[in-house]
């Protein structure tokens, strides 16, 4: 079993919880200090190509997006707790050029010329390489778009627990 989880229920308790229970985790990562450490780390000969399926408009940069690529490395979360309580596994990070030209002038940085997205997985690399992991991993923004659009509309219309109809 594995639970995908966006960056919200990226924490100790929520990732011990699933693995106490037999799962294997793939949570967004927050890009903190020791995400962006681990992301410095990456070789360049780490990376590979990968092709969106559909393309995403970056309204920021005015411009369609179609391109990223993914690494892997070992990573341990929540580093900051006891040794007996960081969970180890690997963080696998996507990385999408930044297509404006003019981002990095006057000071390029790693960070200026790609954004990056990373997730923590306990899934191991012989079971799931990373760019399936990256795949799977992102079938969890499908998900949640279906249950947004359900909240918005049918869902919207369910009766609440405050609700009682009246049998006159």
């Amino acid at each position: 079993m594995l639970c995908r989880f966006d960056s919200a229920y990226y924490g100790h308790a929520v990732g011990t919880a699933a693995i106490a229970g037999g799962a294997e985790v793939s949570v967004t990562a927050r890009m903190d200090p020791a995400v962006k450490r681990a992301v410095t780390t990456i070789e360049d000969t780490a990376w590979k190509t990968i092709e969106y399926t559909d393309a995403i408009f970056d309204e920021a940069a005015n411009s369609w997006i179609s391109r990223a690529e993914v690494a892997g490395i070992p990573f341990t979360a929540f580093s900051s707790r006891k040794k007996t309580e960081q969970v180890t596994g690997r963080l696998v990070v996507r990385r999408i050029p930044e297509l404006n030209p003019k981002a990095g002038d006057g000071q390029p940085t790693l960070f200026d010329t790609h954004r990056f997205h990373a997730f923590f997985t306990t899934v191991d690399a012989r079971v799931m390489d990373t760019i399936a992991a990256d795949r799977t991993h992102r079938k969890h923004a499908i998900i949640e778009q279906v249950n947004a659009d359900l909240k918005d509309s049918a869902l919207a219309h369910l009766p609440s627990g405050n609700f009682a109809a009246n049998s006159a």
